[in-house]
């Protein structure tokens, strides 16, 4: 289970990671090996370092510490991605452990700008829009019961000037229509072989 999750996984102690999953090494552009007993320093950026010796100053206070918490990684390539993180101190092989399930959030970040810079211009916006970090829809506070819709359906009725249009994206080009797609990929094949 731990291999097929779609989060990252990883266990650290004394500052080095000591398991990462497939989903943690790919979400960073690593390789599994490179990232095990690698210093955690090297993929936190300095604000994520900052906040994780501040958390466990707290701890060490006696203070109760969130087992949630959002921060920023480092990609191999020097790229910056939002995560957050679900952490739990564990025994492992007789000493403390941090045990990590960490999601890529920077996709949703990006949609909350956009929504909050929307917001902005139009005014017809106000404070904070809930959007589900798992499916991108929005939480409608101003309909009975607050239904969780689509960002279309939420900005069409608050911005009714915006003009949509459909299309779709490779991706969804190739789950929904693997045939066409193959057979484009063979067209353009052809075509760029009798140039």
């Amino acid at each position: 289970m731990v291999e097929i999750s779609g989060d990252g996984i990883v266990i650290s102690q004394k500052d080095k990671f000591i398991f990462v999953n497939d989903a943690f090494a790919k979400m960073l552009g690593y390789d599994k090996d490179d990232l095990v007993y690698r210093n955690y320093k090297e993929v936190y950026t300095e604000k994520a370092v900052n906040k994780l010796k501040e958390r466990e100053r707290q701890r060490n206070k006696g203070q109760k510490v969130s087992n949630r918490y959002e921060t920023v990684l480092k990609k191999k390539d020097g790229t910056e991605i939002d995560v957050e993180t679900h952490v739990a101190i564990i025994e492992y092989k007789g000493a403390k452990a941090t045990f990590a399930v960490i999601r890529d959030i920077t996709k949703q970040k990006e949609i909350i700008k956009k929504l909050q810079k929307s917001a902005e211009q139009t005014g017809d916006l106000k404070d904070f829009i809930p959007i589900c970090a798992g499916c991108n829809k929005i939480r409608d506070d101003e309909k009975e019961g607050k239904p969780w819709v689509s960002p279309l359906e939420y900005m069409a009725k608050r911005s009714p000037d915006i003009k949509f249009s459909h299309g779709m994206c490779p991706d969804c080009m190739a789950k929904w229509y693997p045939d066409y797609v193959n057979v484009m990929d063979i067209k353009k094949r052809d075509k760029d072989i009798d140039q």
